[in-house]
């Protein structure tokens, strides 16, 4: 019987070994930046076709945010990045655009060799496989709004398949920073 046969749930982003709720998609990327070490002077890679709570966070830790192209299948223009890699890149966010899963495969090398940490975000995308990977493993950091997805007004996520968040101290906002 299908319903009870759990190997047709689709992996989720709750599924990851270590992760943190936080107030928005947004605060995750903060968090996210915060624990790689990024602030002013570093650069962070974001894609032309982009919400505004994407450059916000960056900004928020005194990064600057660097525009790379898509191609036709809505994931990093790695020829074009190759071409205009310069200064002091930190990390780079790809988001799963339409609520379609990506192939980040190839990000995540290009990430490995250029030592840039990779944020896969997943604010469109909570649940889902990349080729053979569950959502949100590919990058260093995943990051994810729930009320996307959940009847929540607020509440984000940032999860990792391999660093720890355990140790993250997250400190509770003032009633006018909410």
């Amino acid at each position: 019987d299908a319903l009870r046969d759990r190997s047709t749930e689709l992996p989720s982003l709750l599924d990851l070994p270590s992760s943190v709720l936080t107030h928005s998609g947004r605060s995750s990327i903060v968090l996210a930046l915060e624990l790689l070490g990024i602030g002013r002077g570093d650069r962070v890679l974001v894609p032309t076709y982009h919400c505004p709570t994407m450059i916000a966070p960056i900004e928020r830790v005194g990064a600057e945010p660097s525009f790379y192209r898509l191609t036709s299948s809505g994931t990093p223009n790695l020829e074009h990045l190759e071409a205009s890699l310069a200064g002091r890149v930190k990390a780079m966010l790809v988001p799963h655009l339409f609520g379609i899963p990506a192939d980040l495969e190839d990000a995540a090398k290009f990430c490995r060799r250029h030592d840039i940490a990779l944020i896969e975000d997943c604010a469109h995308c909570f649940f889902g496989l990349t080729g053979q990977s569950p959502i949100g493993t590919t990058g260093a950091f995943a990051i994810g709004s729930l009320p996307k997805f959940f009847p929540l007004m607020v509440g984000g996520i940032l999860a990792s398949a391999t660093r720890s968040l355990a140790a993250s101290r997250l400190r509770p906002q003032s009633i006018r920073h909410e």
